[in-house]
């Protein structure tokens, strides 16, 4: 996937403006799965409960956000809501974003296809990163997702990108895999066949974590998890700057398990923020699940007149930032720990140092 003169633009410009640059986006809690590791399965169980915001909603967010060089789409499962490539050309058109990410269980293989052409063809110049979840194979990748036939779905789903991707340099497909105690003793194998199978541009693992729907969910070690990652390396991944910046990411995330401290200055509620479908705004998705006895909410947008600035601007937001830092808070967040790295000078010299390796 080439990244244009504009996302690197996007990229400096939210670096040097100090502002929001990574908004983590649950558009949707309806979901046509019903995932042994899921997080989030409370609010999908209460979707129809929620008033979600409309695109004219959105586009006034969108309005209000200034240099938000990466937007990354989450359910839920996003495919569901129709409207998603209509939510990529606003925040593209008002925010700047030129860099999308969206994760997807490949249940709905046509829809994911036309929403993702529609995406590249309204949005020329974004770098449009597309994981589809492949967490075993064939029937027990099936019993984990609770879907008979996820599997091959899934697999549907990446042939029809993969067939966009030869003529679209913009888009990237990759696997996500949540090691659990379902597939951990497989996780080779698993990472294997994908690698020789189904060949994507990159495997991601990610630790099951949070409150799961079956409690057994996380019962994975650190030597486990380290397995994983060390042996995904091995099948798909290349040097140079995300390379780098991955390594660190992990590199992070392994201490951090290991020390059970904060290890880099976190910039969740400053750099990094998450919206919810229905329109609240938190610092990020982990703090209510270590922490379920605290308030986080920074505030609702829908109150604050659509104006992040706002937001962020709150009483709320301060205390949300000040208990983050104080607290020692840490965990094992992918997305979190990625802006934690980019965003800290003193990691840089890792970072060079992994580039030219």
């Amino acid at each position: 996937m080439k990244t244009s003169l504009a996302g690197y633009y996007s990229l400096l410009s939210s670096y040097l403006n100090h502002k929001t640059s990574y908004l983590i986006f649950f558009v949707t809690s309806r979901c046509n799965a019903r995932c042994k590791m899921c997080f989030y399965w409370r609010d999908i169980e209460k979707a129809h409960e929620k008033k979600i915001l409309t695109l004219e909603e959105i586009k006034r967010i969108a309005k209000s956000f200034k240099y938000l060089a990466y937007l990354s789409v989450t359910g839920g499962e996003p495919i569901l809501r129709g409207d998603l490539d209509e939510i990529a050309h606003l925040f593209y058109k008002y925010s700047g974003t030129r860099f999308l990410t969206f994760s997807t269980n490949g249940l709905l293989p046509e829809k994911t296809e036309k929403t993702a052409l529609s995406i590249l063809e309204k949005c020329p110049g974004l770098s449009l990163k597309i994981y589809v979840s492949i967490d075993h194979i064939e029937g027990k990748h099936d019993e984990i997702r609770g879907v008979k036939g996820a599997f091959r779905k899934a697999c549907d789903t990446l042939s029809r990108l993969k067939k966009i991707k030869e003529t679209n340099s913009n888009i990237s497909l990759l696997t996500e895999t949540v090691l659990s105690s379902y597939n951990k003793d497989r996780i080779t194998d698993i990472i294997d066949y994908i690698a020789l199978r189904i060949k994507p541009d990159a495997q991601s693992i990610a630790l099951a974590r949070g409150d799961t729907r079956a409690k057994d969910a996380k019962d994975v070690t650190i030597a486990e998890y380290k397995n994983a990652i060390d042996h995904t390396k091995k099948k798909t991944e290349k040097k140079g700057l995300m390379h780098a910046l991955l390594e660190l990411t992990r590199e992070t995330n392994f201490e951090t398990l290991n020390c059970k401290k904060m290890i880099l200055p976190c910039v969740a509620g400053r750099r990094l923020l998450t919206l919810t479908d229905d329109g609240l705004v938190l610092p990020c998705e982990m703090l209510k699940e270590m922490y379920p006895e605290g308030n986080f909410v920074m505030g609702d947008i829908r109150k604050s007149g659509y104006d992040i600035n706002k937001v962020l601007n709150s009483r709320e937001s301060r205390k949300a930032i000040s208990f983050i830092k104080k607290s020692n808070c840490h965990c094992t967040f992918e997305c979190a720990t990625l802006c934690n790295v980019v965003f800290n000078p003193k990691t840089y010299p890792k970072i060079l140092k992994g580039v030219f390796q």
